[in-house]
């Protein structure tokens, strides 16, 4: 899968960074996770140090697999939910589906399902536009069981 998050956006609107695994997030002394993707609006970056993000991020991603789904969308998504993640997607590149969650008083809100033919945005980044068919294209030459 070729997923890319638009880096584009954050930093030409001077929003925030967004950082790619590995690198730590210390969401509290005895809890550090590695997310595969998370962005960080500007006004965080004082919880970014060269080792580590010591706070939640504004915003996770996670590309499941069958062998971490679980742990994506249950174990994790707790403790994201717990420590304030404001947004948290769930790629699945199986599925060519992308889940956008919302943190609420409640608990996570659904704010959408989108499919690999269609254009994603982000209720956390307004103007933010992803087409998924780049998403879940495969260069040339690469297959899905790689």
């Amino acid at each position: 899968m070729n997923f890319v998050f638009k880096y584009f956006h954050a930093s030409a609107q001077n929003l925030g960074v967004v950082i790619t695994a590995p690198f730590d997030v210390v969401l509290a002394r005895d809890t550090v996770l590695q997310p595969d993707i998370v962005y960080l609006a500007r006004e965080n970056y004082h919880r970014l140090t060269n080792a580590c993000l010591q706070g939640a991020p504004d915003l996770v991603i996670e590309v499941i697999s069958p062998s971490t789904i679980r742990r994506d969308r249950i174990r994790k998504s707790r403790l994201y939910l717990k420590h304030s993640v404001k947004e948290y997607w769930l790629v699945d590149p199986e599925g060519g589906t992308v889940e956008i969650f919302t943190n609420t008083p409640e608990g996570w809100r659904l704010a959408g399902t989108y499919s690999q033919e269609e254009i994603l945005n982000s209720p956390l980044l307004p103007g933010l536009a992803i087409d998924l068919t780049a998403v879940f294209t495969y260069p040339k030459g690469l297959s899905t069981s790689n």
